[in-house]
């Protein structure tokens, strides 16, 4: 289990859609604040799990308004889960929260392109699979100018098939202090 050592600590969790980015937070950070667009999407009246991209936006922007939130209370554990291609918003986010205080921790939820597709396939909220594919050609050179910025980076090896096993099995992972 990852154990925070910090009391002000902002966990930036990417990776493609279905790779396990909202399992492994949900085993790993528990007592951390969550803010992930996904979440906040099943709660807009109009969600179609079919067809989340609709209202990307809207929970975008609310996202984005908590984060804020976070930042200016300058205290606590909080997660902050997406999918990560867009190294520039990434380090924006990662350089506000190191000048509000926070310690940033950066976790890659790595998982093959068939994988994740094979999962997005399996569940009730479907990106299309050109999306999928798209994020994957630009996530890994995006995992490696983000983890530049970052107090500490994680990479999560999540390709295990999680349907055999009756419990949670931890994926391994490396870390490396920047």
């Amino acid at each position: 289990m990852y154990y925070a050592h910090l009391l002000s600590e902002i966990v930036f969790v990417m990776g493609l859609p279905g790779a396990g980015k909202s399992t492994w937070v949900s085993h790993n950070l528990k007592g951390f604040g969550i803010i992930d667009p996904d979440r906040i999407k099943r709660r807009h009246p109009l969600y179609n799990p079919h067809r989340p991209q609709l209202i990307h936006r809207w929970s975008k922007d609310i996202a984005a308004r908590l984060y804020l939130n976070v930042l200016h209370m300058r205290v606590g554990r909080w997660v902050v889960v997406g999918i990560g291609s867009d190294a520039d918003e990434m380090i924006f986010n990662m350089q506000a929260a190191q000048a509000a205080g926070f310690a940033t921790r950066l976790v890659y939820v790595k998982c093959t392109l068939e994988k994740a597709l094979a999962r997005n396939g399996q569940r009730a909220r479907q990106l299309p699979a050109e999306l999928v594919a798209a994020k994957a050609a630009r996530l890994d050179g995006s995992f490696n100018l983000t983890a530049l910025y970052a107090n500490f980076v994680n990479e999560v090896d999540n390709n295990v098939d999680l349907a055999r096993y009756k419990q949670f099995v931890p994926a391994p992972y490396k870390q490396r202090a920047n």
